[in-house]
């Protein structure tokens, strides 16, 4: 794949383990303002039955400033319970974001 090669040369990193098979995932450590931010890439198939579910929860997320505040304490409520532990992480964010998407694709 074209775009897995050239985003490992940018120097993002592809991680298998958090990878499915419709969407592969990439990440990269920058240091900004003295701090260490790191960057997703999810890359998936356009229109995909995926693609459309990341798209619905952007587009969700957009228009209910709200449900944003809300993922933002879910998130970092993973953050404390999993210690760096990516599968607890999803975990505990799996509920919350199963119910943007109901609504999401319900529109």
């Amino acid at each position: 794949m074209v775009a897995k090669k050239r985003l490992n040369k940018a120097g993002y990193e592809f991680r298998e383990k958090a990878s499915y098979p419709e969407r592969l995932f990439f990440r990269r450590d920058y240091l900004y303002k003295n701090r260490k931010r790191r960057v997703h890439i999810h890359l998936t198939r356009f229109n995909s039955h995926d693609w459309k579910e990341l798209i619905g929860f952007r587009d969700y997320l957009l228009k209910n400033p709200d449900t944003i505040e809300q993922y933002v304490q879910i998130k970092r409520e993973g953050v404390k319970k999993a210690h760096g532990d990516g599968e607890k992480y999803r975990k505990h964010k799996k509920k919350f974001i199963k119910n943007i998407l109901r609504k999401a694709l319900k529109s």
